[in-house]
């Protein structure tokens, strides 16, 4: 991470645990905040004027607004925070808000509140020609009013299409924020060849314009999701190029897929047991529905509903063009005479056509994406699968007592091995990251908790006073 990342990162992370609802102890916030803040080596030759020197709350405000100049404003801090007091640390907050404005005008980020934005997204990167009706290049301008135009030409310039259409001032608020809290935070420098590439213009309110530029493929913004899909969502339109160039001009609305086994016995030819399965992922409802029957004997279903995340996956399916290819059996197959596997298909699309496949549920009379279809539906629904009420890691857990110490195994990185720590702070939770101390020489390193157990000293699987104490919760991380 470069210097001025580091920078506005430092700033970020100490103005939200400063502005939180309960503040840290003192004395912690103290000790991890200078070291963090000389971490940084801020240097300036008016430096001077603050060492050795105690100004009053109102002072350093005063100061803070004065200031310009990111290193100077860095060494006021830093000379400032060892009489540090909660009740008069409206400064700090004013100057690191400052310090991370500083750091992003450094860096050339967006900073103030969006007037408009101007997205050019081409889709063209080498190799053959595109045809004449192709759409390779889209013009996306958006304003504060949310009055929204699209141009999309084809490789050669010429006009194919403009439409435009206007969303609430509640969607551009919701779209806004997005693009202010990617675009005022430093992005991966990640530019491929033989793809596409995005210039972005942003205009805020005070006539101020940003630039950033970036190549056209599904990775080109990594953060916290979905940019481009977000994007699409808030918008209402899937033909948009965006950032990814993942524009479905016929998006897919409904898949349904129809699964039967059936047994035959051959000294019993009347005689067959039939066991069915259907899996329907619809955008519509927002859902996910899977049903077993096995004959009268029994009937299973369950629905899985999560707007965003089925239409990213409908989206994702119709960039695809799913189920396209199936190989088929060689002509010397043999045939199974005991049972049978089928399966028939129904891809409904946003224009009212249908796509429809057949055929023996196996490798070769399956489409040859199955595999990646149908793991990527798995994987939607296992996450619904992280139930409570079966977990006997929660059913089992007790309150704890007066009597009772609190055990934390803790894990380190690269290092599967879990290792009990003490704590007095009942806040604690798993998956919380910690300082403890480590080997006999003093030694701190940050830990992650695994587990939490309550033992009476009776109980406890290792005696009491040859246990190290959790030395406090990692402020940060």
């Amino acid at each position: 991470m470069k210097r001025l990342e580091k920078i506005q990162a430092f700033a970020n992370r100490w103005l939200t645990v400063l502005t939180g609802d309960e503040w840290p102890s003192v004395s912690t916030v103290v000790a991890s905040l200078m070291q963090e803040c000389q971490q940084l080596h801020f240097n300036h030759p008016d430096s001077s004027q603050f060492i050795g020197v105690t100004f009053t709350n109102e002072e350093l405000k005063n100061k803070v607004a004065a200031i310009e100049d990111l290193e100077l404003l860095g060494t006021l801090i830093d000379s400032q925070l060892r009489d540090l007091e909660i009740e008069s640390s409206d400064w700090l907050r004013l100057a690191l808000n400052k310090m991370e404005q500083l750091a992003k005008e450094a860096q050339g980020l967006f900073h103030g509140q969006i007037q408009t934005i101007k997205l050019i997204s081409n889709n063209f990167g080498y190799g053959v020609m595109p045809k004449a009706d192709e759409e390779i290049e889209q013009q996306l301008t958006i304003n504060a009013h949310g009055q929204i135009s699209l141009f999309a030409y084809n490789g050669f310039n010429k006009l194919l299409r403009f439409s435009k259409w206007k969303i609430s001032q509640a969607a551009v608020q919701q779209l806004f924020q997005v693009f202010t809290e990617y675009f005022s935070h430093a992005l991966p420098d990640i530019f491929v060849t033989d793809v596409g590439n995005w210039d972005l213009e942003i205009q805020n309110t005070q006539a101020e314009t940003f630039y950033f530029s970036g190549s056209l493929f599904p990775q080109s913004v990594v953060l916290d999701f979905d940019l481009s899909y977000y994007i699409r969502e808030i918008l209402k339109r899937a033909d948009l190029f965006i950032f990814d160039g993942q524009a479905v001009f016929n998006p897919i609305n409904r898949i349904t897929v129809a699964y039967q086994r059936k047994e035959q016995l051959l000294e019993a030819p009347d005689y067959g047991q039939m066991y069915q399965e259907e899996l329907i992922i619809d955008r519509e409802s927002g859902g996910i529905y899977y049903a077993q029957s096995l004959g009268d004997y029994y009937e299973t279903t369950h629905r899985y509903i999560a707007k965003y995340a089925i239409s990213s996956l409908l989206h994702f399916f119709g960039t695809q063009e799913l189920f396209q290819k199936v190989l088929g059996d060689p002509p010397d197959v043999i045939p199974d005479l005991t049972v049978t596997r089928q399966y028939q298909i129904q891809i409904n699309f946003a224009d009212g056509s249908k796509q429809q496949i057949s055929g023996d549920f196996d490798q070769n009379g399956l489409p040859q994406d199955w595999e990646e279809f149908i793991s990527e539906a798995a994987l939607l629904m296992n996450d619904f699968n992280l139930t409570e009420i079966f977990n006997p890691a929660i059913y089992l857990k007790k309150k704890r007592t007066e009597k009772d110490f609190i055990f934390c195994s803790v894990v380190f990185k690269g290092n599967e091995k879990s290792y009990h720590y003490l704590t007095d702070d009942p806040t604690l939770v798993v998956g919380d990251w910690v300082k403890v101390p480590i080997r006999n020489q003093g030694e701190v390193t940050v830990g992650k908790i695994v587990a939490i157990d309550y033992f009476t000293e009776a109980d406890a699987p290792f005696p009491i006073n040859k246990i190290k104490k959790i030395i406090g919760k990692q402020i940060g991380s």
